[in-house]
């Protein structure tokens, strides 16, 4: 009869709150395929065999288990192949460059992956291109080898 009651107000709350976070979901599940998959050799310590290391929480996780990358966006996962350990890191997806477009970014520490991964906002008919798999790969590769050839940095002269 059009008066909001405190149960009312409380149960549109509730639905609101269900309904975002089904679209969380939503549009995590779809956005899922493209998100930067690497794997990588795993941190160990000595004291800990048979699981991996988190650097960024400074804990150690069994197989199977997954711990955040804050202060980056991503999330890293245990795993085990054989009798080595790896982590399989996820990334956020990245954009090819457009002047068109203006990234829009999140901070990681404040909103969990996937939610901390760039948005754009794009002009009118213009969408966002990101780098494939293949794309990074080769990308990630190009700059470990121009970190390798560069002349190593000079120390500052002393005081």
């Amino acid at each position: 009869s059009g008066v909001l009651t405190r149960s009312t107000v409380s149960t549109l709350t509730v639905m609101k709150s269900v309904a975002l976070a089904c679209l969380f979901l939503a549009v995590a599940v779809i956005a899922q395929d493209s998100y930067y998959t690497r794997k990588l050799p795993a941190d160990k310590l000595r004291d800990f065999p048979g699981m991996c290391f988190g650097s960024t929480t400074c804990r150690v996780y069994k197989e199977g288990e997954t711990w955040p990358l804050v202060p980056f966006c991503g999330n890293a996962t245990c795993v085990k192949e054989g009798e080595q350990l790896f982590e399989q890191v996820q990334e956020c997806p990245r954009a090819k460059p457009n002047p068109d477009c203006e990234e829009v970014l999140s901070d990681p520490t404040q909103v969990p992956f996937p939610a901390c991964c760039p948005t754009y906002t794009c002009k009118e008919g213009v969408t966002v291109a990101y780098y494939t798999q293949a794309e990074n790969e080769a990308l990630i590769a190009e700059a470990a080898k121009a970190a390798k050839a560069a002349p190593p940095a000079e120390a500052a002269p002393a005081a």
